[in-house]
């Protein structure tokens, strides 16, 4: 379990074929120095098993089902990658409850510079329409943050500069895909009253 509040942004430094899966090899001094061989992390919002650790860098290995829900097709080496240790029971809470199950992929749509902060937009699939509200939370690429205003295909975010200096979104684009994972509270609210999921 996570929080969405990332502790570092690593570097993919290889990411090759496994069987129908990617093996890929992550730079981050301060996950290697907190983590053992077994431990869980989140790497843009996904939940990734630690399979090994050299001086600076660790080893996580995906199956064909993230390649198939995540933008883990379309990472480059050298790429920045949004990094969060899972959580303890002593720490603080200080995004929402994430899971690290990446739901779908959304795409930018619009990046705006408003004063200090950004507005960003993310288009997603109408299905998820039902968990994606004003005031309440989303995460992106594993970033926990507060949806502004949403519509039955698109949403806003707003960044304050600490985020966008220390996560990923420094190279943010237009068109970029991302990550989504939807509040688990809401999926779970949603088939209690409806019973869908």
């Amino acid at each position: 379990m996570f929080s969405g509040i990332v502790v570092d942004c690593g570097e993919l430094v290889a990411c090759e074929p496994l069987g129908t899966g990617y093996q890929c090899v992550i730079r981050s001094e301060l996950c290697v120095a907190d983590s053992q061989i077994g431990d869980s992390v989140s790497v843009n919002g996904i939940c990734s098993t630690i399979t090994s650790m050299e001086a600076d860098t660790f080893s996580v290995d995906y199956l064909e089902e993230t390649k198939k829900r995540t933008t883990l097709a379309d990472w480059t080496v050298g790429q920045r990658l949004n990094l969060e240790l899972s959580l303890r029971p002593m720490d603080r809470m200080g995004g929402h409850v994430v899971t690290g199950h990446v739901d779908t992929v959304g795409q930018v749509i619009d990046d705006t510079q408003n004063s200090k902060w950004r507005e960003i937009t993310i288009a997603y699939p109408e299905a998820y329409r039902p968990y994606i509200v004003e005031k309440g939370s989303i995460t992106i690429d594993g970033v926990s943050l507060t949806v502004v205003w949403t519509t039955p295909t698109a949403f806003q975010v707003h960044l304050i500069p600490h985020t966008v200096t220390h996560t990923n979104f420094t190279t943010i684009e237009l068109n970029k895909s991302v990550n989504l994972e939807v509040d688990i509270m809401a999926r779970y609210l949603y088939h209690f009253y409806t019973g869908e999921s």
